[in-house]
């Protein structure tokens, strides 16, 4: 009878013991606690759904935590400063965690360190972070993140399917930006990439179709395959002088893409990276040479509706390489070259000398009075000295001459004894929709505002002659 007694405890006991153990997503042991007793060791402390990882643990590597804490109780963590990192898969799949805090020790956040946390709305990243590993933050419900200024790497899909994130700033401490990082991340709308970036991985911010406004830093060597792709809500995109290569599909099925500014750079442009993009009516090319296209680059866009600017003396280069791509320039919309720009200083302009009235010498009481100019900003101040007519166009003008449809028209005729033109204009007065004519007795030049808000300065001089 003791015996039987013996085997019926044991085997309770076993079973009891079976019955706190479950598999976590990671593939460790978690074991359930008994009681709602708090736990405290030289590593971790755990009480009322907090866990705080002591600054002595040096890592978090988490063995001590697996074996003895329900995942699904941790609501709150908190590292200390002495942490200097987050292990791989750390705390995933710890679905009611709301709130994190990050020491200022830490300088790594191994892969998928907060995967599917799907609580968590909010992170800050101090600054001490230098990698964001791969899939550390995927599947989360983050509606913000900060991430520190000396975080160098984000890893691929580091922030994939944050399906509630509205807006994030990389900054320029930022080198590389993985594969997929900020893929299917459908609330997004606002990306500033930093000055550091240079390379956009593949997919990088795919699906992304909510994203109306994208900024590319001036460090962009590389924008990878498919790196945009289905952002069906931007409407424009400038491409900085500093990025050489567009990879394969990089904005393709970006069906309300309006409007693309190529910078100087770009040496090669992949397969079908502007293809269905059915809005597509303006893209103005800054380089001199046209970049290598890649097939069906504008594929299924609609050529008669589509306009192409490109550099001054540029335009028989690109039509011999628009015609290779299967474009013929006849059945565009509009295809123009650029006018030269003869010198870009802004000292040459050089105004009339001001007006100074008369002293009436029998009446020396009074104070001779220099009467006080009108402004009128649809008049554009002009001379002519020595055969040439200097003209200013001012911020002001600008605004004033503007019509409905963006146009600004500047009449310089009437002028038929001068051989030149400089015409001093105020670069900051325009915007990227609008067109520049100007009339002359020597002809037409149209200006996009997409070109001359890519030109450098606050001035720009145009230099227009007979010959």
């Amino acid at each position: 009878m003791r015996k039987i007694k013996r085997l019926i405890s044991t085997a309770l006991l076993l079973a009891l013991t079976f019955s706190t153990f479950v598999q976590n997503g990671g593939g460790n042991l978690l074991v359930l606690p008994v009681s709602a007793a708090p736990i405290v060791n030289e590593h971790f402390e755990f009480d009322a759904g907090i866990l705080t990882v002591k600054t002595n643990t040096g890592t978090t590597e988490l063995r001590d935590i697996n074996t003895q804490i329900n995942r699904d109780d941790v609501t709150r963590i908190v590292i200390e400063s002495g942490v200097t990192e987050i292990g791989a898969f750390a705390f995933a799949d710890c679905t009611n965690l709301t709130s994190v805090t990050i020491g200022s020790g830490v300088t790594e956040i191994g892969n998928s360190a907060f995967q599917s946390c799907t609580s968590l709305t909010s992170v800050i990243i101090p600054n001490s972070v230098m990698t964001i590993g791969n899939s550390a933050f995927a599947l989360t419900a983050l509606t913000s993140v900060t991430i520190g200024n000396s975080v160098e790497t984000i890893g691929d899909s580091a922030f994939s399917s944050c399906t509630s994130l509205t807006s994030v700033t990389i900054p320029d401490s930022v080198k590389s930006i993985g594969d997929h990082a900020f893929v299917g991340n459908t609330a997004l709308t606002s990306v500033t990439i930093g000055n550091g970036v240079e390379t956009i991985g593949n997919g990088a911010f795919g699906r992304c179709t909510s994203l109306t406004s994208v900024t590319i830093g001036n460090g962009v060597t590389e924008i990878g395959q498919a790196a945009f792709e289905n952002c069906t809500s931007l409407t424009s995109v400038t491409i900085p002088d500093s990025v050489t290569r567009i990879g394969d599909g990089a904005f393709s099925w970006c069906t309300n893409l309006a409007s693309v500014t190529i910078g100087s750079g770009v040496t090669s442009i992949g397969m079908s990276a502007f293809s269905y993009c059915e809005d597509l009516t303006s893209v103005t090319f800054l380089g001199t040479v046209p970049p290598n296209f890649g097939m069906n680059v504008f594929w299924n866009v609609a050529v008669g509706n589509l306009a192409i600017t490109v550099p001054y003396g540029a335009g028989a280069a690109y039509t011999t390489t628009l015609t290779a791509l299967g474009i013929d320039i006849d059945d565009l919309k509009d295809f123009e070259e650029a006018p030269p720009i003869r010198s870009t200083s802004p000292h040459i302009f050089t105004p009339p000398p001001v007006y100074v009235a008369p002293v009436v010498e029998d009446e020396p009481e009074e104070t001779a009075q220099t009467p006080e100019p009108v402004v009128d900003d649809s008049v554009v101040q002009m001379s002519e000295r020595d055969g040439v007519l200097h003209a200013t166009l001012t911020a002001g003008n600008i605004a004033a001459l503007r019509d409905d449809d963006g146009v600004i028209t500047l009449d310089l005729t009437g002028y038929d004894d001068i051989d030149d033109i400089r015409l001093t204009i105020a670069l900051g007065g325009f915007e990227a929709g609008d067109m520049l004519v100007i009339v002359t007795d020597f002809g037409t030049i149209r200006l996009t505002g997409a070109i001359l808000r890519a030109m450098r300065g606050d001035t720009v001089v145009l230099r227009l002659g007979k010959g």
